[in-house]
C-alpha cells in the first residue's frame, strides 16, 4: 500500500469533504492509500469510509502513478490509449444512476485532449450514462441520462487547453442538473427530466479512462443535494489546494 490516511489534506483551507453529509466516495492522491504494481495503480482506496475503492486488476490497464502530477501533488495517469480505474457496476447503480440527487466534482490536467474522452463517468451499454467530460472535437460536455432514457449534453463551448488543470462539476439536485468549470457560477443548468431513475447500470464508475488527462481528486455526493454553500466550501478548497483561480 502506498499513502498516508489522517493526514491534513489542506491545513491552509481547514476544510474535509467528510464534513458535508451524502460523501459516498473521495479519491485523493495526495493522501488515499494505493496499492502500486510496478509503479502503476491496481487500487485506489476510497477515503469516504465507505469502502469504495477504485480497482484495476488488468496490469496493462493500470494507470500511472505521478509523484507531481498536479500543483506538486501526485495524480493518476493515464495512458491515452486504453488505461481505467473503475468503481464497480453496484456504485454506479446506486450512487449515480439510480440516485435522484447527486454531486460528482473532479480535479484534472489535461494532456492532449483527445475525442471521447471519459474523465469520470458512470457507463450503461457502451454508452456514458451520468457523468462529467466526454470529449467531442476537444470540447467537454457534462453528460446525464433522462427517464426517457435520452442523454443529455451540457457542452461547456470552451476548447479545454493542453497542460491545464480544471476542477469541473456536474450537480442533481432532482429538479435541475448544473455544470460547472472551474468556477462557483453554472455554465449551463437544464432541467433533470429524470420523473424515474433510468434503470440500473450496465458498467462501471469510470476514472481517467485513456484521456492521456492526469486525476489528483474525485468527490461523489449522493442521496441529497448539497447546498450552494457546500459547494462553494469544497470547490474552493480544491482551489486553494491545486492552484486553480476559479471563475
Amino acid at each position: 500500500m502506498f499513502g498516508q490516511a489522517g493526514t491534513l489534506l489542506n491545513p491552509k483551507a481547514g476544510f474535509s469533504p467528510r464534513s458535508i453529509s451524502g460523501l459516498r466516495l473521495w479519491l485523493a492522491a495526495n493522501q488515499s492509500p494505493f496499492t502500486l504494481n510496478s509503479g502503476k495503480i491496481s487500487q485506489w482506496d476510497d477515503l469516504s469510509g465507505l469502502g469504495n475503492h477504485a480497482t484495476q486488476a488488468t496490469a496493462t490497464l493500470q494507470p500511472a502513478y505521478n509523484t507531481s502530477g498536479i500543483n506538486g501533488l501526485p495524480s493518476i495517469e493515464a495512458d491515452a490509449v486504453d488505461d481505467v480505474i473503475q468503481c464497480s457496476a453496484a456504485f454506479a447503480d446506486t450512487n449515480i444512476v439510480e440516485a435522484t440527487q447527486k454531486a460528482i466534482i473532479v480535479v484534472f490536467r489535461t494532456g492532449t485532449v483527445g475525442v471521447n474522452d471519459r474523465i469520470a463517468c458512470g457507463v450503461t451499454g457502451g454508452s456514458t450514462h451520468w457523468g462529467p467530460f466526454v470529449a467531442a472535437s476537444s470540447n467537454f460536455d457534462m453528460v446525464y441520462r433522462t427517464s426517457a432514457p435520452a442523454t443529455v449534453k451540457l457542452t461547456w463551448g470552451t476548447t479545454l487547453a493542453n497542460n491545464t488543470t480544471y476542477i469541473t462539476a456536474l450537480r442533481h439536485d432532482g429538479a435541475s442538473v448544473k455544470a460547472y468549470m472551474n468556477s462557483l457560477t453554472a455554465y449551463a443548468t437544464a432541467a433533470n427530466g429524470m420523473t424515474t431513475p433510468p434503470g440500473a447500470a450496465s458498467g462501471p464508475f469510470d476514472i481517467n479512462r485513456a484521456t492521456g488527462a492526469r486525476v489528483a481528486e474525485a468527490l461523489v455526493y449522493s442521496g441529497r443535494a448539497i447546498t450552494d454553500a457546500e459547494f462553494n466550501q469544497t470547490m474552493n478548497y480544491l482551489a486553494s489546494k491545486y492552484g486553480v483561480t476559479l471563475a
